[in-house]
């Protein structure tokens, strides 16, 4: 069996810290199916997908939560 390697690099503990935490947020607040759809889909008002916008920088994050916010009312 042969063995592929991955040639993704590795997040930094921030970064997985804030996939985490937006995740967590996402599926709390938009449920299962509409947090990966969310998460993983091409937003335009935020530039790109939203779990690679969060997991850019904390400012990311931090609009990246608030567009969760307004998706549920908040």
């Amino acid at each position: 069996m042969k063995r592929y390697r991955s040639t993704a690099t590795p997040l930094s503990r921030d970064q997985a810290n804030r996939q985490g935490d937006v995740s967590r947020l996402a599926f709390e607040k938009l449920g299962r199916d509409d947090a990966v759809l969310f998460l993983n889909t091409l937003d335009d008002a935020l530039g790109g997908r939203p779990i690679d916008i969060a997991i850019a920088s904390a400012e990311g994050a931090a609009s990246v939560v608030q567009a969760i916010g307004a998706r549920v009312g908040v």
